[in-house]
């Protein structure tokens, strides 16, 4: 599988959301199309680190609590920082929680005060193959 791609990470404008829904995560490295799914990562980009990216969101800000899920299990945590605010988010994913197969990503964010979270992100359906 390859992408055929200049970019590290696919256009925005690749993943259809709903006008108020969140961009999906991105990841570096991952290929399309694939059958049945979104995109497909194989064991070169899980070994090297799954580095990825969140776009900004509306309303952005200093101290909001982003929860990334795998296969609707916590995975990871970032804490919004002042000079973060309205520009995108830069991390590396950790892969213990990675297997061979179909798996669904996504994030959520909880704003600095508020007891709730917001609506989750749009899911990301993506082929493991190791």
């Amino acid at each position: 599988m390859t992408s055929f791609r200049l970019f590290m990470f696919p256009q925005r404008g690749d993943f259809p959301v709903s006008l108020l829904q969140l961009h999906p995560i991105y990841i570096s490295g991952m290929t399309r199309p694939v059958l049945d799914g979104d995109g497909g990562i194989n064991i070169a980009v899980v070994e090297q680190g799954m580095f990825s990216i969140i776009d900004p969101y509306p309303g952005m800000g200093e101290g909001d609590l982003i929860e990334i899920f795998w296969n609707g299990k916590e995975i990871h945590e970032l804490k919004v920082k002042l000079a973060e605010v309205d520009k995108r988010l830069y991390f590396f994913m950790p892969t213990a929680e990675i297997v061979p197969g179909f798996a669904e990503c996504y994030y959520q964010i909880t704003r600095l005060g508020e007891p709730l979270p917001d609506d989750p992100s749009a899911v990301l359906k993506l082929l493991v193959k190791l």
